[in-house]
């Protein structure tokens, strides 16, 4: 994911391996992204299926709590 939206959006992961670290620069001192509609819009686009791959809506599912 060498996308320049999304590394100055603040994407990052798997930071342990150093494959893609966050820009700091890009969160506050509480860790809340400066631009949270920007990272918002980047992590729809890499991190979920689009609706033509899968449609979230009508996926049949059942919950159990403990």
């Amino acid at each position: 994911m060498n996308d320049p939206e999304a590394i100055n959006a603040g994407l990052g992961y798997e930071e342990i391996a150093m494959i893609r670290v966050h820009k700091s620069d890009m969160y506050d001192e509480n860790g809340f992204s400066r631009y949270p509609e920007k990272l918002k819009r980047v992590i729809l686009k890499y991190l979920y299926s689009s609706k033509q791959e899968i449609d979230y809506d009508r996926l049949a599912f059942s919950f159990n709590p403990v």
